[in-house]
Parts: structure tokens; C-alpha cells; sequence
């Protein structure tokens, strides 16, 4: 297999027994489990971008509020609702974008840094 690594009997037969329902070899399927870290690196990274830019859409909005609120454009109208209602939006977008920015770089470690242990994750079902 590429990437010899030690495993134990029972997930080779775990490893054999998937590959022979899908009708592989085990070394062809473990190849497969590697390349699909390396896909795996490409969604979480674009993951974490989005939410990244979330993050950074939200403080941007939450800036251009800010100084509404402060202009005398605001103080004219004396608009509560539009002043609620974006801060709202502003963080609920901020959690949404930290949230997905954080799960995603929580995943991106095992594939980037030890593909080996995440095609064994995925193996084992975790």
C-alpha cells in the first residue's frame, strides 16, 4: 500500500472486506481515500474562506451602521427599526461566519497534515 503504515488485522479486514463490496483491491481503495483528503483540503479551505469573508462582509456592515447611526441623516428620521434590525443581521452573520470558519479549519488539519489518519477516520466511520 502507498504510505505503509502499520494497521492492525482487524482494520485490514475492515479495509479488505469494503473493497472486495466494491469490487477493489485494498491498495486501490486506500490510494482513493488519500486523493480524497487532498479534495478534502480544497472544500474545507473554501469553507473557511466563505465564512471568512462572512466575517468580514458583517464588520463592514456593522461599520457603514455605525456611521449612519452616528450621521445626522439618522438623528433626522430618528429610524430605531433599521438600527435594530441591522445590528441584528450584522450578528447573525458574524456568528454564522465565525461558526463555519471555525469548523472548517478544524477539519482541514487531519487531511492536510496526516492524510494517512483521516482515510483511517473514514475507514472506521468517524
Amino acid at each position: 500500500m502507498q504510505n505503509q503504515i502499520q494497521l492492525s488485522p482487524a482494520l485490514l479486514q475492515r479495509l479488505d472486506a469494503l473493497a472486495a463490496k466494491l469490487n477493489v483491491t485494498a491498495e486501490y481503495l486506500w490510494s482513493v481515500l488519500l486523493r480524497q483528503a487532498k479534495i478534502e483540503v480544497v472544500q474545507d479551505s473554501i469553507n473557511a474562506l466563505l465564512g471568512l469573508s462572512a466575517v468580514c462582509v458583517s464588520l463592514c456592515f456593522a461599520k457603514r451602521l455605525w456611521k449612519w447611526w452616528q450621521s445626522e441623516e439618522y438623528h433626522e428620521y430618528d429610524d430605531e427599526g433599521k438600527a435594530i434590525f441591522g445590528n441584528l443581521g450584522c450578528l447573525v452573520l458574524l456568528i454564522i461566519g465565525v461558526t463555519a470558519f471555525l469548523i472548517s479549519l478544524n477539519q482541514l488539519y487531519a487531511p492536510v497534515f496526516n492524510p494517512s489518519y483521516w482515510a483511517l477516520q473514514q475507514i472506521l466511520g468517524h
